[in-house]
């Protein structure tokens, strides 16, 4: 089940590479019951994520780290498939605590690193699984 969610999160790479990026200014945030709902593009990453139960709890070890998201380039480049879900857990998670959060990681290219680095792991799930 996991691998069925990591190919479709990765699948999404290229709605939040840089050039296509468009629809982030005009992104629909409303707020109703402390729920916060974004584009169709965010909730579809969001939802997938979660109900294909990708989130990793143990991923506070990863807040160091965060501090580097918009300063460090190389940050995803040797990561794991384990350690990549930890940090889109977490940026999920953080994004329930501090409003705008999942859109400043998508506007500073974090989201698209991820999900760029999942697509280039994601020919060994797919090995490891069969």
């Amino acid at each position: 089940m996991q691998r069925k969610g990591i190919q479709k999160i990765s699948a999404l790479k290229d709605d939040f590479a840089y050039g296509n990026l468009n629809w982030v200014n005009s992104i629909n945030i409303t707020v109703s019951n402390d729920n916060v709902c974004y584009s169709n593009v965010i909730d579809t990453l969001v939802n997938t994520f979660c109900s294909y139960e990708l989130a990793d709890n143990d991923y506070m070890n990863i807040h160091l780290e965060a501090n580097q998201y918009s300063s460090n380039p190389e940050l995803f480049v040797n990561t794991t498939i384990e350690k990549l879900l930890k940090h889109l857990t977490y940026i999920i998670w953080t994004d329930k605590l501090v409003d705008g959060y999942l859109p400043a990681r998508i506007k500073d290219q974090t989201i698209y690193k991820i999900l760029n680095r999942l697509s280039e792991l994601e020919p060994l799930v797919l090995t490891s699984a069969a």
